[in-house]
């Protein structure tokens, strides 16, 4: 602790010592540009940063270079062959660098994540987008232990609905969403609802889920140790050529294909939707998503549907700006899990104006929800689950010495338990980066 703090004094001494007076002219260019965050462990938040800022090079280099090929759509036979090479170009090149990008996020800054915080040993096999190889992360522990094996198995699509939140915050709060990231959005907005499509129903396609789960699919895993959990055993077999799925997995599926629905009511899913289709037809870069307001303040509520190691869990989340000089965040997050129902709830300022140059947030969270069991609880207290209350707090400051490079630091502490993004153990964390508003 002793050094974390000293470390933190020198941050802000070398930050003050190099400043002069220079002017933001509001604290929504705090969210547009090039961030890149770095941390010990390359988390979540870490990952965020180098996927967006990486997102936006792409666009960038994109839009440069296609502007040797476009032209004037100024009759129907030009129209017709602009939308087709931007539909092209749409499935051959955007389709996969996003979900290259996506990919990368999910399986090394997620999985990879929580196999660093549990000091598990990893090796990595990311195939480039147009593989037809399916990408993973393999792991080794010492000690068996189904939370934490859960808790590895939820962090992938816990990633992509963890990106899909700092895209949709950056949108509200800068004011616009550009198409590249409109699809960068929809891709880990949508992943979790894609990849429960797509694994297959145990009651329908009972070999088929067999399979899925045999090649380690987060859903299917998922509904394996959900199973043991309850029943102390995975509840997937084969035998000769039958195969018996537990009751209790076909139920739970079915629940995930309902629960699933609530990421469709989230309206930048349809903000982004009409950005891509106005990109196809008219070459538009990007749009202001719509905000409700009230004389200066404007808000606007999102959903999200992400799977923790605690069950299902559900997403209200309100999105403020007032002025362009206050960005406020809130949710409520409601967890519906084989060991009942529980909650969490988020809020604070995100940003605001404090001097000239300098920017700060202050966020609280608090939950009350089951804890991991130790290893030496297994298997005996496994149907009794510790609930506890537990809390965060997220201090930001932003900092630009000159106009357009700015410096970053957050200082993190929570007590034990789940928290989207975040260390599962209690204690400090300390993240720092550079950001150029452009």
């Amino acid at each position: 602790m002793d050094n974390k703090i000293k470390y933190i004094l020198n941050f802000t001494i070398i930050l003050f010592s190099i400043s002069y007076p220079s002017e933001i002219f509001s604290n929504k260019n705090l969210y547009k540009g090039y961030y890149f965050l770095f941390d010990k462990k390359h988390s979540m938040a870490m990952g965020s940063s180098a996927i967006i800022s990486t997102c936006k090079l792409y666009g960038e280099l994109n839009n440069y270079l296609f502007s040797y090929v476009t032209f004037k759509e100024n009759n129907i036979i030009k129209k017709i062959s602009g939308i087709s090479i931007r539909l092209i170009k749409l499935y051959f090149l955007d389709n996969y660098s996003i979900n290259y990008l996506s990919t990368i996020h999910h399986e090394y800054f997620s999985h990879g994540y929580r196999i660093r915080e549990f000091e598990y040993n990893a090796k990595y096999s990311i195939y480039h987008p147009w593989s037809d190889k399916r990408s993973y992360v393999y792991y080794s522990y010492n000690k068996w232990n189904i939370d934490k094996l859960m808790h590895i198995t939820t962090s992938g699509i816990e990633g992509n609905t963890f990106l899909s939140l700092e895209i949709q915050k950056r949108a509200y709060f800068s004011g616009k969403i550009d198409y590249y990231h409109s699809l960068l959005y929809l891709f880990n907005k949508l992943y979790i609802n894609s990849y429960i499509y797509n694994t297959p129903s145990p009651r329908k396609n009972p070999s088929g889920f067999y399979e899925e789960y045999q090649n380690h699919g987060d859903i299917a895993k998922y509904l394996a140790f959900n199973n043991f959990r309850q029943s102390f055993g995975y509840g997937i077999f084969k035998f000769h050529e039958d195969y018996y799925i537990d009751p209790n997995i076909t139920s739970e599926y079915d629940q995930l294909i309902v629960y699933s629905f609530w990421n469709y009511l989230d309206p930048l899913v349809f903000s982004s939707l009409y950005n891509i289709l106005k990109h196809i037809y008219s070459n538009k870069k990007y749009i202001s998503p719509y905000m409700f307001y009230w004389k200066n303040l404007k808000w606007m509520p999102g959903t999200s549907f992400n799977l923790t190691p605690n069950g299902k869990e559900l997403y209200l989340n309100f999105w403020g700006k007032y002025n362009y000089t206050l960005n406020l965040i809130l949710y409520l997050r409601l967890i519906n899990g084989i060991y009942g129902n529980y909650y969490g709830l988020g809020s604070g300022i995100d940003s605001i104006k404090l001097w000239n140059n300098l920017y700060i947030g202050l966020i609280y969270q608090f939950w009350n929800q089951p804890v991991m069991l130790e290893d030496e609880e297994y298997p005996y207290n496994l149907l009794m689950p510790k609930v506890k209350k537990g809390h965060s707090t997220v201090f930001k400051l932003w900092y630009f010495p000159v106009k357009y490079i700015g410096v970053v630091l957050k200082i993190k502490y929570k007590t034990e338990g789940f928290l989207i993004g975040e260390r599962y153990t209690e204690g400090f964390d300390i993240s720092y980066g550079i950001h150029i508003p452009i």
